[in-house]
């Protein structure tokens, strides 16, 4: 049996959001959280496809969690002038910059292809760059922020663990890199991830260097 609601409701997003595309130079300016600057700098890895749901994305964090230090967009390249103008006018705090000025060059040369080359080492290339200077959040282009966003000040303010995450309904990593016995949870959401410090990678980098069947 065809399952109509699902294809009617993919119809029927795929229209808001060519309706959501078309407004984005119209939109009126964005309410912000009134509150003092957050003391932690958000960054998202985005591209122009995804424009309509950044531009989603950022709206939601100012009117909800508040204005960050820096909203930085890192641009895997694909933004055209005006789309960065466009997400650069939302709020002062917003910039555009592409993952060459931001990513460490201490990073494994050896893993340079995937990490330069592959959408999601692109991605894996932010993450380890994080944080620059102080607390930083990374969220994925797509996320969008309700209510009580503004909690994210509260635990930006704490020290005592290394990094805050979102739990993933299951696990999605590579198989091949999994060895016997490894525990398969809690698998992490890599969207939203709160970082306090350079997080250790050395596990996950000498695990991609073994060979793999």
């Amino acid at each position: 049996m065809i399952n109509f609601g699902y294809h009617l409701a993919r119809r029927e997003a795929a229209a808001v959001r060519r309706s959501y595309r078309a407004l984005l130079p119209a939109l009126p300016p964005s309410p912000v959280r009134q509150t003092a600057p957050l003391a932690f700098e958000v960054f998202a890895y985005s591209n122009q496809e995804n424009l309509p749901e950044q531009v989603a994305s950022i709206r939601s964090f100012l009117k909800n969690a508040g204005a960050p230090r820096r909203f930085t967009v890192v641009s895997d390249g694909s933004h055209t002038r005006a789309s960065v103008e466009l997400l650069e006018r939302i709020h002062p705090a917003v910039r555009v910059c592409q993952l060459a000025e931001i990513v460490r060059p201490d990073l494994p040369r050896d893993l340079h292809p995937y990490l330069s080359g592959h959408p999601t080492g692109k991605q894996l290339a932010l993450i380890m760059s994080l944080p620059l200077d102080g607390p930083a959040l990374y969220v994925d282009s797509d996320v969008l922020f309700f209510r009580d966003a503004h909690c994210l000040e509260a635990l930006a303010a704490g020290r005592e663990t290394p990094a805050f995450f979102l739990t993933d309904c299951q696990v999605s990593g590579d198989p091949r890199l999994f060895l016997p016995g490894d525990p398969m949870a809690p698998p992490v959401n890599t969207g939203v991830l709160l970082l306090f410090q350079p997080l250790d990678w050395s596990l996950s980098i000498a695990r991609c260097r073994k060979p793999r069947g």
